[in-house]
């Protein structure tokens, strides 16, 4: 078997046979700096949601992740955290990053969750690890990663279109499993696919077969 190695090359965590995670640096909601890598996804179970305040107000992204929340909560095995990356910096400041936490109680449960800014060319490479740009994506009408500024310029209605407005990702990052589920997906589907995940974690030295997800049903 081959060994893990990692290499930092300008500023992501390089791992072989795994995709590159960003190491750059974030600003959480409540003041706390971190590197996106090896604070936040490395060893970690994660979903992570890209949203902005402006977009929750006719798509609501945040919703759903408290409702995700929540029924984390119940779990006391739970190891889960939630991450929220904004997509607009420039207007989503800190400040009101951190209004828009504490009015969706963010702070609230047991399940850590964050919400996230960075400079605006870190949040480029934070969404480029994790979908596929539209430039490499096949042409059959699937979503497509669109420049972030794009994705602003958007009516609100179509900015679903980009994949990463339109699909959260969770995983583990440990032994690189990476799925996505859509925004509207079931919360009850999200958590139960999060709860297998954190079984495939416990039986990962053992030879059980890693079972392939069903799709999620999805709810206004």
């Amino acid at each position: 078997m081959q060994t893990s190695q990692t290499s930092k090359v300008r500023g992501a965590t390089v791992r072989l046979n795994r995709r590159a995670i960003p190491n750059v640096s974030v600003l959480a909601h409540d003041g706390s700096v971190h590197r996106f890598y090896e604070d936040l996804v490395r060893d970690q179970l994660v979903l992570i949601a890209f949203m902005s305040i402006e977009h929750d107000a006719h798509y609501p992204c945040t919703p759903r992740l408290r409702r995700i929340r929540d029924l984390l909560d119940l779990d006391p095995d739970n190891r889960v955290q939630l991450l929220s990356v904004t997509v607009d910096p420039e207007h989503d400041t800190p400040r009101r990053l951190s209004e828009y936490a504490a009015l969706n109680g963010a702070n609230a449960g047991r399940t850590p969750w964050r919400f996230l800014t960075a400079a605006p060319e870190d949040i480029d490479l934070v969404r480029a690890s994790l979908y596929v740009h539209r430039s490499l994506a096949p042409e059959d009408g699937t979503r497509k990663l669109y420049e972030r500024e794009n994705i602003l310029a958007l009516p609100h209605h179509k900015a679903v279109m980009d994949c990463s407005m339109g699909l959260m990702r969770y995983g583990n990052e440990s032994l690189d499993i990476w799925g996505g589920a859509p925004v509207k997906a079931s919360a009850e589907d999200v958590v139960a696919r999060l709860s297998w995940l954190r079984g495939d974690v416990r039986q990962a030295s053992s030879s059980t077969k890693r079972r392939r997800g069903g799709p999620f049903r999805v709810s206004g």
